[in-house]
């Protein structure tokens, strides 16, 4: 008889405990069935898994193929595609270009027109661009050709002047003169006479670089401008450089005389040695005479004139009349302005020698007029006008010998005509002076001033 399933565990507690053996081989058989149980366990959801995946590999499998075949067809439906869209383009484009074909072609052809016109006038400038080009060139051509011209024939000068640079540099000096003999303006004399003294002072062994000459010109100029010590300087400048100067040396003993009382004596020692030994133009003898009459030495200038009327070198009308008027100044001077018969004669022997000399006139004019010899001196003013109508103190001369005679009216016209040819502030000052003297001997009666008479027309 079997037991029943309720009888088993107390049978399995009673063989465990009357028989030990069976008790661990029971144990095995259960650890052997459960292990069992698990492996069949295992080994069915194991299978389950395997099998699952081959389905899944096998769904994978038929996918992949299926893709592979539409990857092939792929480019198949592009060109398919491609193909269906040029045909629709080119449908589209057909029916556009049926509907503006007419409008693109008119503005084409009105472009085209345009175009043509501007590539003919284009043509024109391009041919007229080639014209000036060739023109431009012809003349550049020319150009250079007198260029070459005229480069050699400054070569040929320059080696004909092989000396030019030295030759360039000795003529600053005369541009220097040449500049200082034109300007007006002190300010601007002052610069070019430091030049020139620069100039002097660097050509000690080199005179040839300023020439005494120039030296005495800007000696010249400082003098007419009362700047006697730079006068003084230039002139010793000139006279050690060219010893045989005389004019130089005439104004150098001349300013002495009038400037250096300590070197007068000498001076005036030099001056006659000069007037008597050297054959002097008659302006540079004219020159010493005035410084005579400067200094009042009129004595020494009676003997001076004396003894030149007997030299040869002066046996000339004009040089003769010079002589004899200057005497005759000495000698109406020496006796405190008194017209002595001694100098009426040398004046009228002058005037005789030389009746256009300006100085013989003007002084026979004035004696005569001191004289209250009127008439003769009117007429010797008129030809003074006649001479230089420009001259304003023949004008007052003429005045003084008017007013004189009585004739004021006349006098203030010609004081009138004088003013027109007034040079500057000091002229005028001249004229008014003559002209108050005149007035003060009609104070009282109404002045009218009537235009110059044409018989005492200049």
């Amino acid at each position: 008889m079997q037991p029943s399933n309720s009888d088993w565990p107390r049978l399995i507690t009673i063989i465990l405990q009357h028989y030990p053996g069976w008790s661990i081989l029971l144990f095995l058989l259960l650890v052997i069935s459960a292990a069992g149980f698990i492996f069949l366990l295992l080994r069915e959801r194991f299978s389950r898994r395997a099998r699952d995946i081959a389905e899944a590999g096998k769904l994978m499998s038929d996918s992949l193929r299926e893709n592979t075949e539409s990857l092939a067809s792929i480019p198949q439906i592009v060109e398919s595609f491609t193909e269906l869209v040029e045909k629709t383009v080119d449908r589209k484009v057909m029916d556009l270009d049926g509907k503006i074909s007419t409008k693109v072609a008119d503005q084409l052809s009105a472009k085209a027109e345009v175009l043509i016109q501007k590539g003919e006038e284009a043509a024109k400038i391009l041919a007229e661009a080639r014209d000036m080009k060739e023109s431009i060139a012809k003349v550049k051509a020319q150009v250079e050709e007198q260029q070459g011209d005229l480069s050699a024939q400054a070569q040929a000068i320059k080696a004909a002047l092989p000396d030019y640079e030295r030759w360039k540099d000795i003529a600053d000096p005369e541009l220097l003169i040449r500049r200082l003999s034109n300007t007006t303006s002190w300010e601007e004399a002052k610069d070019l006479l430091a030049r020139i003294e620069n100039l002097v002072e660097t050509s000690g062994d080199h005179p040839e670089q300023i020439p005494a000459k120039f030296i005495e010109v800007s000696g010249d100029y400082c003098r007419n401008h009362n700047q006697f010590p730079k006068a003084l300087w230039f002139y010793e400048q000139a006279v050690t450089r060219d010893p045989d100067r005389l004019t130089a040396m005439v104004e150098l003993y001349s300013l002495r005389a009038e400037y250096v009382p300590s070197r007068r004596a000498e001076a005036l020692s030099k001056l006659e040695e000069i007037a008597l030994s050297k054959r002097i133009r008659l302006a540079t003898l004219r020159r010493i005479f005035n410084v005579l009459i400067e200094i009042n030495r009129y004595d020494l200038l009676i003997e001076m004139c004396t003894k030149l009327l007997e030299v040869e070198f002066y046996q000339f009308p004009l040089a003769q009349g010079s002589l004899y008027r200057n005497r005759a100044v000495a000698r109406a001077s020496l006796n405190q302005g008194m017209k002595t018969e001694e100098a009426w004669a040398d004046l009228k022997k002058a005037y005789e020698l030389a009746p256009s000399d300006q100085n013989n006139l003007t002084i026979f004019a004035d004696w005569l007029i001191e004289t209250e010899k009127y008439q003769e001196a009117s007429e010797k003013c008129l030809c003074l006008l006649k001479l230089d109508p420009s001259d304003i103190n023949f004008y007052i001369l003429l005045s003084r010998a008017l007013s004189g005679a009585g004739r004021h009216n006349e006098a203030l016209a010609f004081l009138d005509k004088g003013e027109e040819f007034a040079a500057d502030e000091l002229d005028k000052i001249k004229l008014a002076e003559v002209r108050l003297a005149i007035q003060h001997t009609l104070i009282g009666a109404e002045l009218s001033i009537p235009s110059r008479p044409e018989s005492l027309a200049a």
